[in-house]
């Protein structure tokens, strides 16, 4: 009376069940971009409808990869084609209102789908010029003064995020100078 397979079909079982296990096996798709562990600049004056990067992932078992962007406020800016991976501007950015914005990127092998958060920052550029208060400025300078001094410095207004500061440098043969 036999109580269970004979060492060879046992074998051979052990071999068919680790093969199926095996074909059944899905591995996750995974990022290549730099950016998933860092910041990601995008300036305030591209275009809309301008690519800024192109999502790169890597799928071990070859399968065909979907790539996407969630939430509302990110789908607000950016969109992303679903095959190729490139990322584009659907809405212009404005650095004065919001400076830096957390994107969740996803990419599916469509048996999983895999979410990494990328750092945008909203880089500044000089949309809004400054506002000089008390104008014309008169400054002196003696004709013995180092090279490279600060000879006038003033604060200016406007809408740029950072305190612009305005400032003349001067060297030995300037003895006045009137702006």
């Amino acid at each position: 009376m036999k109580t269970g397979p004979l060492p060879c079909e046992f074998g051979l079982l052990l071999f068919l069940q680790s093969l199926s296990l095996g074909l059944a096996y899905n591995q996750l798709p995974y990022f290549l971009n730099y950016y998933f562990d860092q910041y990601f600049l995008v300036y305030e004056n591209v275009s809309v409808g301008t690519s800024v990067t192109k999502l790169r992932a890597r799928d071990p078992d070859n399968d065909t990869l979907v790539f996407g962007v969630a939430g509302e406020e990110a789908s607000k800016y950016f969109a992303v084609e679903s095959e190729s991976g490139v990322v584009w501007l659907r809405q212009p950015l404005d650095r004065e209102l919001i400076s830096e914005l957390q994107v969740e990127f996803s990419v599916s092998d469509k048996q999983s789908v895999i979410k990494g958060i990328v750092n945008i920052q909203v880089g500044d550029v000089n949309d809004n010029p400054p506002v000089f208060h008390n104008q014309p400025y008169s400054v002196r300078i003696p004709e013995i003064s180092s090279i490279c001094i600060r000879l006038i410095s003033n604060s200016t207004q406007g809408l740029q995020v950072a305190q612009n500061q305005s400032k003349l440098l001067g060297g030995t043969t300037f003895k006045e100078q009137h702006f």
